[in-house]
């Protein structure tokens, strides 16, 4: 688990919630993938898991009801189920709008289990919800160590994607073109070679019709 740098003072962090919203409005962030990404994993260990507790097999089966997902934590913390009701309530959270709810039900995850096979999906969630309710510095920063903790793992992409996005939504234009053009450039193969494009000709649209700001004028909005 990524280890935060000392919190900045709320007002110089905290970057225009109302900008960075509606460029999610928008276009919106890459965490979709990973909600997608998140349930596949779910459904795909729960259906080759073969667990003889009736308690788990309650909960596994319970997975299937979102309404039960926080009835799963609550009740059913200690069973292989419960990780999944965490990752899923998260998404289900970010795609409501709530976004400081969602990053909280990733940090309890990243607490509870700091060693899960799935943690990094919960670094990466918690990092989009940070950047989606308006705390983009330290999104950034964080965006920045996941990836140099993660270079080759497969959701860097969507660090990437989700990085050049934010500086994109808070008008950091030449940094959020040069994020995607080197990703572009190191990995012509990628799968989400055809998003990164799109993305790019955003900002490169963007940067023909707006003002560009710098990091330090991009701190004040």
């Amino acid at each position: 688990m990524l280890i935060e740098k000392t919190k900045k003072s709320q007002k110089s962090n905290e970057i225009s919630v109302a900008t960075i919203q509606a460029w999610l409005k928008e276009y919106g962030f890459v965490s979709g993938a990973i909600l997608v990404l998140g349930l596949v994993v779910v459904f795909s260990i729960l259906a080759f898991r073969s667990n003889k507790l009736a308690k788990n097999n309650r909960a596994s089966a319970m997975m299937a009801d979102p309404a039960s997902w926080e009835e799963i934590i609550i009740h059913y913390g200690s069973t292989p189920t419960a990780p999944f009701a965490y990752l899923a309530l998260a998404s289900q959270q970010y795609h409501s709008g709530n976004f400081a709810l969602a990053e909280e039900t990733y940090s309890n995850f990243l607490t509870r289990y700091p060693n899960h096979s799935l943690m990094l999906i919960a670094e990466l969630g918690k990092i989009n919800s940070m950047a989606a309710k308006g705390s983009a510095l330290d999104a950034l920063e964080l965006y920045d160590a996941f990836l140099e903790a993660n270079p080759l793992h497969f959701l860097a992409p969507q660090a990437v994607l989700g990085k050049g996005q934010l500086l994109t939504a808070i008008n950091r234009l030449p940094e959020a073109k040069a994020v995607f053009e080197d990703f572009i450039a190191s990995n012509p193969e990628s799968i989400w070679m055809d998003t990164l494009e799109v993305s790019l000709s955003v900002v490169e649209q963007r940067m023909r019709q707006k003002p560009i700001l710098t990091e330090e004028e991009s701190e004040t909005l």
